[in-house]
C-alpha cells in the first residue's frame, strides 16, 4: 500500500531498521505484531474506513483486504502485510473534511497505526524471538 502514500515510506523504513535489529526474531512474531497492527486499525481511531456504497471502483470494503504474507528472504523471516483493495491508497491519503460512513475512521489510518504501535509491535516480536543459548 506504500505506493503513492505520503510519509508511509519514512515510517516503514524505520520499522523495518528497528525490527531487523531484533536478534532471533521469527515469523511467529512477526505474524502477531501484524494481527496486533490490525488489530488497532479496526479498533482504535482512527479505523480503516469503510466503504458501505460498494461500487465498481471499491468492489470489496478495505477492511476485507487486509493480507499477511509470511516469507524467508536470505534466511531471516520477513513478513508482507497491507491491503490487497487497489483503492486503498486513495482513501488512506483523505485528507480535509471527510464524512466518513464509519465512526472513528479517518485518514492515514495505517501510518498512524505504524507509528503509535511501533513499540508494542517490537515487544511482541522481541517476546516471540529464539533465545540463542
Amino acid at each position: 500500500m506504500s505506493r503513492n502514500v505520503i510519509g508511509l515510506d519514512r515510517v516503514l523504513f524505520n520499522i523495518n531498521r528497528e525490527i531487523h535489529a531484533i536478534e532471533g526474531r521469527t515469523l511467529t512474531g512477526m505474524i502477531k505484531a501484524m494481527e496486533h497492527l490490525h488489530t488497532e486499525t479496526e479498533t482504535v481511531s482512527p479505523k480503516v474506513p469503510i466503504d458501505t456504497s460498494r461500487t465498481s471502483l471499491s468492489p470489496e470494503h478495505i477492511s476485507d483486504s487486509w493480507y499477511i504474507f509470511p516469507a524467508m528472504q536470505f534466511g531471516n523471516p520477513t513478513v508482507f502485510a497491507g491491503y490487497r483493495a487497489q483503492h486503498a491508497p486513495a482513501v488512506h491519503e483523505m485528507t480535509g473534511f471527510i464524512n466518513w460512513k464509519r465512526p472513528g475512521a479517518g485518514a492515514k489510518w495505517l501510518q498512524i497505526h505504524f507509528e503509535r504501535n511501533r513499540r508494542e509491535m517490537q515487544l511482541i516480536i522481541a517476546q516471540n524471538a529464539k533465545i540463542k543459548i
